[in-house]
């Protein structure tokens, strides 16, 4: 089953290339959509080295849209990038969909994530936190923002972020803790410190 999706998943891909290399002479005036349609159904598919290629091939033309619609298609880059294991092209385009529209949330998690990553976490917690306080019930970025205040040994806003990530999306968080190598052990210990600082500190939340 395996060799089956990558097989499948390189034949997606070499179709991708050739399509790209014929399309300019087949299809002149092709509209900027049907690139954008390829490289998202190809990102959708976790295909990502065919998406850069497809989005890539669009960049010449992303002045015809909205700010707003360039953010996320700079955004969707450097995350194929990222996924890919270009990590500097990836860092370049999150800043660029940023400089567009600095409150988006899914972009802001992506630099914060990709930070973390290079043990870059107080820069991290820096897009973490925007994001935040954009948008205060995203689990994903309430956990990684816990995960930077445990690297950072900020123990107060490690159970202040875990707090919340627990009233939020428990399976989630149980399962991202796991997912770390997490023990059973560690986790209810973290679970009953959790509940110690709600009954007497409950002025930090």
């Amino acid at each position: 089953m395996k060799d089956s999706r990558s097989a499948k998943g390189l034949l997606l891909f070499l179709t991708g290339i050739l399509f790209f290399i014929l399309a300019p002479g087949l299809f002149p005036d092709e509209p900027i959509d049907i690139f954008l349609t390829q490289a998202s159904q190809n990102m959708d598919g976790e295909n990502y080295q065919t998406a850069l290629v497809l989005y890539m091939k669009a960049l010449p033309r992303l002045s015809e849209l909205s700010e707003t619609a360039r953010s996320r298609i700079l955004n969707n880059i450097g995350f194929c990038a990222f996924k890919t294991g270009d990590l500097s092209l990836a860092e370049s385009y999150y800043r660029q969909a940023l400089e567009l529209d600095g409150d988006y949330v899914t972009c802001l998690n992506n630099i914060g994530a990709l930070l973390m990553g290079q043990v870059r976490y107080r820069e991290a917690a820096v897009y973490l936190k925007r994001a935040d306080a954009k948008e205060d019930r995203n689990i994903k970025v309430i956990f990684n923002l816990a995960v930077c205040a445990g690297r950072l040994k900020n123990e107060s806003d490690l159970l202040l972020y875990m707090k919340r990530a627990f009233e939020l999306n428990e399976s989630y968080t149980y399962q991202r803790l796991r997912k770390n190598n997490i023990g059973q052990r560690e986790i209810k210990l973290l679970k009953a410190k959790i509940a110690h600082i709600d009954r007497n500190h409950r002025s930090y939340f």
